[in-house]
């Protein structure tokens, strides 16, 4: 059998890719769970509506994990959506939640008591249900950057932002960043649980990485052992594509 050179650097190269695309994966894997979840977040710099200075996390393991939602009041948008269907989804998982916290975030630097206080009575959220914003713009900032979430202010004084609910455990580990608009019950309940037993255990993110890599390696050992014995590579010289001849 005969084929070009070309064709077999194709080949090494198609493998390569294959190998680095795994890595790669493997690596977003880390990079994009890692900074996040897993890791403690304090949440104690937040007002409510009244002005009342709250702690959400860190907590006693008896106050339950968190539900925090980030949204802003004024929101014309998907706030007041995903504040109804996490409500809807509270509801119809009922006793199976346990015991919870769940509050309202703001990301508007310019929020207003008033405001939350017409948020809560517009989406008929219930008395326990905490509606917090921070203190000022500095702290709101630090506390968006410790979550990860980035709001981006438009032009028209809107913000376009992520619509995501955090699962946190008492002690403030962050364990899940569930989708606001589309979570279920059943979803919720499995959050709740898990971070109520502290999420899930340190090793599984490492020990998941890894085994990406090592399915990576063994990609590349076979890739170069199916061409070692499907024949011999000679490398083109000054660029040109030579003949491989295969036995």
């Amino acid at each position: 059998m005969v084929a070009t050179g070309c064709k077999t650097i194709t080949l090494v190269f198609s493998a390569a890719l294959l190998v680095g695309g795994a890595m790669a994966s493997a690596q977003g894997l880390g990079q994009g769970l890692a900074p996040l979840v897993g890791e403690s977040v304090r949440i104690d710099t937040v007002v409510d509506e009244t002005g009342r200075a709250i702690t959400l996390a860190p907590q006693p393991p008896e106050a339950g994990p968190l539900l925090l939602a980030p949204i802003y009041a004024r929101c014309p948008h998907t706030c007041s959506p995903l504040t109804a269907n996490l409500l809807r989804a509270i509801q119809e998982a009922g006793g199976r939640l346990g015991k919870y916290r769940v509050a309202s975030l703001s990301i508007d630097p310019r929020e207003t008591p008033e405001n939350l206080r017409r948020f809560r009575q517009r989406l008929g959220l219930p008395a326990d249900w905490l509606l917090v914003r921070a203190r000022d713009g500095s702290e709101l900032r630090k506390l968006l950057q410790e979550l990860r979430f980035v709001a981006v202010e438009r032009a028209d004084g809107q913000f376009d932002h992520p619509n995501v609910v955090y699962v946190l455990s008492p002690t403030g580990v962050v364990t899940a960043a569930l989708p606001g608009l589309s979570l279920t019950a059943s979803e919720l309940v499995s959050a709740v649980n898990s971070a109520r037993s502290g999420g899930a255990p340190w090793w599984r993110l490492p020990v998941f990485a890894l085994a990406a890599i090592g399915f990576a390696a063994s990609a590349w050992v076979f890739a170069v052992a199916w061409l070692q014995r499907r024949g011999r590579v000679r490398a083109p010289a000054g660029g040109v594509c030579r003949t491989a001849t295969f036995e």
